[in-house]
């Protein structure tokens, strides 16, 4: 008996109506774990934050998702969009966030969070909503396990693109994501019109 881990990837990038979404979940969450891995960096070197002023930032962030997931998630974003709008509105907020949070200005980088923490709460939550409702009932387990796997991959590949670009100047890691972030709204925008 052979075993490959990857197995369960292949499946589902080979299903059509899962092909897309996951290529745009892969790209945000590439966005994601790429402003993450320096963010402790980037709000030490270019603010000069401590340990504990990060860990309020982090906080805020956290509160964000909290606040996102429990409440606005069924009162206000799926309540009033459909998930595809949902997508992409989540996607604009990740572009935005990241290009205002790469101004080095501690203003607008505070104002960056609660985009940067309400897409991140959303998204994760639609895409893994629309991935189970687009497979047979037998698939669904193996599906959300998928879509885990393809953040796994995204924290093995961004962190090592987003330190040395940091290296090279502590803006850019914000800036490649912001244009994975567009990469993965243009696909949206495409491939899930309604």
């Amino acid at each position: 008996m052979r075993f490959n881990p990857f197995l369960p990837i292949i499946r589902a990038i080979n299903l059509p109506q899962l092909r897309s979404l996951f290529l745009i979940w892969f790209l945000f969450a590439l966005s994601f774990v790429t402003i993450q891995t320096v963010f402790a960096l980037f709000t030490q070197n270019v603010f000069g934050f401590g340990s504990f002023s990060t860990s309020l930032l982090f906080t805020i962030m956290g509160l964000t998702i909290l606040v996102n997931q429990v409440y606005l998630l069924n009162k206000v974003w799926m309540h009033r969009f459909t998930a595809n709008e949902v997508e992409r509105i989540m996607l604009v907020f990740t572009v935005t966030g990241t290009l205002i949070a790469a101004s080095g200005h501690v203003v607008l980088f505070l104002l960056a969070l609660p985009l940067l923490g309400t897409s991140q709460a959303i998204l994760r939550v639609v895409t893994t909503n629309k991935a189970v409702n687009a497979v047979p009932r037998e698939l669904k387990g193996e599906i959300i396990g998928t879509n885990v796997s393809i953040m796994t991959v995204a924290m093995v590949l961004g962190p090592l693109v987003a330190g040395r670009l940091f290296e090279v100047a502590p803006s850019l890691p914000f800036l490649l994501s912001a244009l994975f972030a567009s990469i993965a709204l243009i696909m949206s925008i495409r491939w899930h019109r309604n």
